[in-house]
């Protein structure tokens, strides 16, 4: 699990909250890594004692391909169905999203079959999560010949084995 770093003189750097844009007491930093390169985000003393730590990972957790996107999302998936917090046996697991960009538009859109919970647990480390979604956005890049269209053939059977993926494939 990835650390949040206390800022070096941060009284003196008059920084914004990414998270809330306070501009009070943004003393921390979080690096994270995706395929559009590294990005620190300062963090305020509020949201840093607010913190989700696993929920700040995914909220800029995006990995980009041609005119497609992989996300992780958090649902409250467990197991065996919804999530039981109150069952010792049960994992709280990710969901994986996969969107595309239609030409000339602005907006990304859902690729049909292309969202699945997977083996992938929620607190599951940050790089194991950064090379799954590497994984995924290549398979999907491949199957869609680079350019995902209304067209494209189905990812479904795709969807459905990816489904599998866990952090024990990365290690």
């Amino acid at each position: 699990m990835k650390l949040m770093k206390l800022i070096p003189e941060w009284q003196d750097k008059n920084l914004v909250c990414d998270k809330c844009g306070e501009t009070r007491s943004v003393k921390y930093e979080y690096e994270v890594t995706s395929s559009d390169g590294c990005r620190t985000y300062n963090v305020c003393n509020s949201c840093a004692l607010k913190y989700d730590w696993y929920k700040l990972d995914l909220e800029f957790l995006v990995v980009k391909m041609g005119n497609l996107k992989a996300e992780w999302s958090r649902l409250g998936e467990g197991l065996s169905g919804d999530y039981n917090p109150n069952d010792p046996e049960d994992v709280e697991l990710l969901r994986f999203d996969v969107s595309y960009l239609p030409d000339g538009e602005e907006n990304w859109e859902a690729v049909p079959d292309a969202s699945y919970c997977t083996q992938f647990p929620v607190d599951a480390c940050y790089d194991l999560k950064l090379k799954a979604l590497n994984t995924i956005i290549c398979e999907y890049y491949d199957a869609c010949s680079g350019n995902y269209n209304e067209f494209s053939p189905s990812v479904k059977r795709l969807g459905e084995r990816l489904s599998w993926i866990c952090p024990e494939d990365f290690n």
